[in-house]
């Protein structure tokens, strides 16, 4: 059995620059975005193995087991958990530029200035059991 969850959280404060002119038939507006982020990560996996072998009929079986648990032997059983707990932030700072002139041109263009992660911490955690000659 797998489970993952991710919380994240963005803090994107902007300044944008315009000039309007002609009653708003032109305009151009120059922008710069900085989008701050943090998340973490949790990851849990689980895992169970048996391995059965039925009885022969010349082993020995007591007299207090019924037939059927007499019957079936498990040679190896293993159980683990394993998880990891990762937290990282992210900065990215972004450029844009928007122009309108009448309906004949209006277009936009972005482009990223500045990209960075970071990785603050990564826990890895793992258990597991073996369990021999488990009778059922």
């Amino acid at each position: 059995m797998a489970s993952k969850g991710t919380v994240e959280a963005h803090l994107i404060p902007g300044l944008d620059l315009g000039i309007t002119a002609l009653g708003g038939a032109s305009k151009a507006t120059v922008s710069l975005n900085l989008d701050a982020s943090a998340s973490v990560t949790l990851t849990l996996n689980t895992s169970a193995v048996a391995t059965v072998t039925p009885r022969s009929s010349v082993d020995m079986v007591p007299h207090d087991e019924t037939a059927p648990a007499a019957m079936a032997r498990a040679d190896t059983a293993s159980t683990g958990v394993n998880g990891c707990i990762d937290v990282g932030a992210a900065l990215n700072v972004n450029a844009g530029a928007d122009a309108k002139f009448f309906a004949i041109f209006d277009a936009n263009a972005k482009v990223n200035l500045f990209t960075q992660k970071f990785d603050f911490f990564d826990v890895r955690i793992q258990f597991s059991v073996d369990l021999r000659d488990i009778r059922f």
